[in-house]
């Protein structure tokens, strides 16, 4: 379509670049399995309007510490980030509508989380294992997979907006840390063991 796609990256340099264009051309694409294993890598800068990041393309990226999605972003695909050990920092800038299954799973050091508007379902195991997370935003009506944050250990508040429909099964199972979670909806499904082993958990108020 006239578009740069960003295959793949074979220099093991701890910092690079994503230029807005190449040879005249938008780079709007980075393909599945891009920068996979990547275990060098620790700084992104982007340049580039993304609109598509692909299954696999940051994974096991170890050393990754900061990621910015930028604003023309509407897909991460599955297991996009996952096993990026030391990513810290995640904002989402774009109106994506999905988190695929497993994008963040086992991103331990990743402690803030806000979730815009515009998603509409957090699908399987997307953030299960961010052992670190603290904090977590839901600014919509999104939709909560079966194990999406279990395993979230640090986590101690959580708000669902009424217009979530359903929160899956084991989707914060083994948050130890809960003490909060808040249910502005009545109508909305709880899945099984949805908040099992959660010990400081007493009441969901719905």
């Amino acid at each position: 379509d006239g578009k740069v796609e960003i295959v793949g990256y074979t220099k093991a340099q701890s910092s690079i670049t994503i230029p807005s264009e190449i040879d005249g051309r938008d780079v709007t694409r980075i393909a599945d399995g891009a920068f996979e294993n990547c275990t060098a890598l620790k700084s992104l800068l982007n340049w580039a309007d993304i609109e598509y990041i692909g299954a696999s393309a940051f994974k096991g990226c170890t050393g990754l510490k900061d990621i910015s999605i930028p604003s023309e972003t509407t897909f991460i695909g599955e297991s996009a980030f996952e096993n990026c050990t030391h990513m810290s920092t995640l904002i989402i800038w774009g109106d994506i509508t999905r988190i695929e299954k497993n994008a963040f799973k086992n991103c331990s050091s990743l402690d803030d989380v806000s979730i815009p508007s515009s998603c509409e379902v957090i699908e399987e195991s997307a953030f299960q294992g961010c052992s670190d997370m603290d904090t977590l935003i839901l600014w919509g009506d999104t939709n909560i997979g079966n194990y999406a944050f279990q395993g979230c250990s640090s986590l101690e508040e959580v708000s669902i907006s009424s217009g979530t429909e359903y929160i899956g099964d084991y989707a914060f199972e083994g948050c130890s840390s809960l003490v909060d979670v808040i249910m502005w909806g009545r109508s909305t499904k709880i899945g099984k063991n949805a908040f099992a082993n959660c010990p400081k958990l007493k009441k969901v108020p719905r």
